[in-house]
């Protein structure tokens, strides 16, 4: 991955547990903090045809946590985040029948106002 001010950074990690259409949970490590590996689960829960995805990111450490925090990963995670609605609208409006009775509707603006307050100890 290539940073706004053109440093390259690395992650890796792996799967732990995957339940379609309910949960993925995987572990998170940024190379240039491998000490800091994070788990992260994601959940999906449907509820009157629409779907909501949680994200928590749990780290070994408050020095771990608050590094991903400063690190200004709330912008890429944003925009991955309105990349991700895009295609779910697109798909919700596909079909054989012709598009879906919500087809033409703007997409709900789900970003808070402001980022919780994370650092809970």
């Amino acid at each position: 991955m290539v940073t706004d001010g053109g440093s390259e950074v690395a992650f890796h990690g792996e799967y732990r547990k995957i339940v379609p259409n309910e949960r993925i949970v995987s572990t998170e490590v940024y190379e240039g903090m491998p000490e800091g590996e994070a788990l992260s689960t994601v959940t999906f829960t449907e509820a009157e045809g629409r779907t909501t995805l949680t994200v928590l990111v749990q780290h070994t450490s408050k020095e771990a946590r608050d590094a991903q925090i400063d690190s200004g990963m709330e912008t890429g995670m944003q925009e991955g985040m309105d990349l991700l609605e895009q295609v779910a609208v697109s798909l919700s409006t596909r079909s054989d029948s012709g598009p879906s009775p919500r087809s033409g509707e703007e997409p709900a603006d789900t970003r808070s106002n402001d980022m919780q307050d994370l650092r809970r100890t």
